[in-house]
C-alpha cells in the first residue's frame, strides 16, 4: 500500500471519528511530511530506528515534538487496528513531556 492510499484512509477514519478538519489537516501534514523523509518505503516498512532518528534529529519545540508523535501514533495505532500492519514503529518513540505554559496576560480594565 502506498502512503498516498494509506493516509487516505487513516483520513476517512478521523473524519468517522468527528475529529475536526483542523485536526486532520494537521495529521495530514505530520504524514505527509514523515513520508517524504521515509520513501521509497512503504508506510508498513518504517521501522522504529527510522523514526526516532528522523524525530531526534528535528529542532522542534516540544509541542510540536509531541504533535507530531500523536500524529504518528495514531496513524499506526488505525493502521494496527484496520488490519494493514501487525507492528508498531512508534512504539520506538518515547513520550515528550510538554512544553512550560506561557504566563497568563493580565487585561486590563476599559
Amino acid at each position: 500500500m502506498t502512503w498516498a492510499v494509506a493516509v487516505a484512509g487513516f483520513v476517512l477514519a478521523l473524519r468517522s471519528a468527528g475529529r475536526s478538519e483542523q485536526t486532520i489537516a494537521l495529521r495530514r501534514y505530520h504524514l505527509d511530511r514523515l513520508a517524504a523523509v521515509m520513501r521509497p518505503r512503504g508506510p508498513w516498512q518504517v521501522t522504529g530506528a527510522q523514526l526516532v532518528a528522523w524525530t531526534g534529529g528535528q529542532t522542534w519545540a516540544a509541542e510540536t515534538r509531541r504533535s507530531h508523535r500523536s500524529s504518528f501514533t495514531q496513524f499506526y495505532r488505525w493502521a494496527i487496528e484496520a488490519g494493514h500492519t501487525d507492528t508498531d514503529p512508534t512504539r520506538a518513540l518515547q513520550a515528550v513531556k510538554p512544553g512550560q505554559p506561557r504566563p497568563r496576560q493580565r487585561r486590563s480594565a476599559p
